[in-house]
């Protein structure tokens, strides 16, 4: 879940006996997602109370996702969030795909910040990757055993990252 489609493909390629670098094959992944993905995304919990107070708090956000950047913009406005409010850092944005820093890079720089300065929230590890890589705290979400030593703090909910500010 955690790759690009560009990586998925990679691995796949050797299952299904088809050429590493195959052309169509990470098109037609792309293809399949945009058919089978469910029309309404379902919103992790408590993920539209944690972006609503971050917004009334001020705080900038931005998501770092190894979909596509269009395809992320259109699951925000189906669960109703603004998708012009936070800046949107897809596979498909020229910056890289995680665990490579380039998102967290991109965003950072887009928020006005130093990537030292922002936290990158997340549950896999390219997620931990990208943010470690790139100098932003981690924070891992979900508890994750194995992942548990890669990250800077673990929480088990999201909203608990407003305890981590007011703190």
């Amino acid at each position: 879940v955690a790759d690009s489609n560009a990586q998925f493909a990679a691995k796949l390629a050797a299952i299904i006996g088809r050429a590493p670098d195959d052309p169509t094959l990470e098109r037609e992944i792309d293809e399949a997602v945009d058919r089978y993905a469910p029309a309404m995304p379902t919103a992790a919990a408590g993920a539209h109370e944690l972006l609503t107070e971050l917004a009334r708090r001020g705080i900038p956000m931005a998501i770092a996702t190894n979909d596509s950047e269009n395809r992320s913009r259109g699951q925000m406005v189906a669960l109703g969030w603004d998708g012009d409010s936070m800046g949107v850092f897809g596979a498909d944005s020229g910056h890289g795909e995680k665990p490579d820093p380039g998102m967290v890079v991109a965003a950072a720089a887009a928020m006005g910040l130093d990537p030292t300065e922002v936290a990158m929230v997340g549950d896999s590890s390219t997620d931990m990757g990208a943010g470690n890589a790139s100098g932003a705290v981690t924070v891992l979400c979900g508890g994750r055993v194995e992942l548990r030593e890669t990250a800077a703090v673990v929480i088990d909910r999201l909203g608990e990252i407003i305890g981590l500010i007011d703190a």
